[in-house]
């Protein structure tokens, strides 16, 4: 956030400040899924309301 802040100061275009968001977001780690990210099944949902209770086997 406060990159962002730095960026928006010096009144940097929006395409860097989303490239920094795209770098922070790829710097999660590829197999974890969060709760709010899209399901990994494919359906279009979120995780937490299509499969975070199913089990899997």
């Amino acid at each position: 956030m406060k990159m962002m802040a730095q960026l928006l100061r010096a009144n940097q275009p929006a395409a860097r400040i989303m490239d920094f968001l795209a770098q922070q977001e790829a710097a999660k780690s590829p197999g974890k899924v969060d709760r709010n990210d899209p399901c990994p099944c494919g359906s279009g949902k979120k995780y937490k309301k299509c499969c975070l209770g199913k089990l899997t086997e």
